[in-house]
């Protein structure tokens, strides 16, 4: 008896092996695509400029430091306001008239 009759005789014909790796190279293949639409789909969403985000399609405005020019990175009290309040818990001075504050870069 030779080896190709033992298989043949035993329902080894090889073509359900490659049945099963077509179908599961199938299914990797179609779930891949369905997760690369949906990050194509969530970047779409994220970087997508709408009115509700407050872009209306002009660039946003940059607001020189009041020392040395470049951009600022935040708004300091200057400690002039006549009516000026004290953090109870950190007592730190602050004011409630936005007139006493200057745009200042990291630096400043």
């Amino acid at each position: 008896m030779e080896l190709d009759e033992i298989a043949a005789g035993a329902g080894c014909t090889g073509q359900g092996r490659r049945a099963l790796s077509s179908s599961l190279t199938t299914l990797i293949v179609f779930i891949t695509l369905i997760h690369v639409a949906a990050f194509v789909i969530m970047v779409m969403i994220r970087v997508r400029r709408n009115e509700a985000d407050g872009v209306t399609g002009e660039r946003a405005k940059v607001t020189p430091c009041a020392v040395c020019s470049e951009p600022a990175t935040r708004w300091s009290y200057d400690g002039l306001d006549p009516n000026e309040q004290r953090n109870r818990h950190t007592g730190q001075a602050y004011s409630t008239d936005m007139a006493h504050y200057q745009p200042l870069c990291a630096a400043h």
